[in-house]
């Protein structure tokens, strides 16, 4: 309790100072609350908007696509893909399948 009442205060007085908000903001763009429900979070001081959200999701994805873009072309990289579904089925009966008539 003492926490989160702190860091509403602190968000009130500076701008800036809003990690709870933040975490409290991501978590429920992660959980997918409705918006509705981030926005009265964030009017009661317990998160950030969810235009903040949106913005730092956007920002955050953009800085993993070029470092992984960075990384991918300063590195000798293979990508190795397997979708291959092999089913042995026999047609013909087997030792340990005997067909009795």
């Amino acid at each position: 309790k003492h926490v989160v009442v702190f860091s509403i205060c602190m968000q009130s007085n500076e701008q800036r100072c809003n990690t709870l908000q933040t975490i409290v903001g991501v978590f429920a763009h992660l959980c997918n609350a409705p918006e509705r429900v981030v926005e009265m979070m964030a009017h009661a001081g317990l998160s950030v908007s969810s235009s903040s959200v949106l913005n730092m999701v956007n920002s955050l994805s953009k800085k993993s696509k070029h470092l992984i873009r960075d990384f991918v072309q300063t590195t000798c990289v293979s990508v190795g893909y397997d979708n291959l579904d092999v089913a042995f089925k026999s047609a013909q009966p087997t030792i340990e399948k005997t067909v009795t008539t």
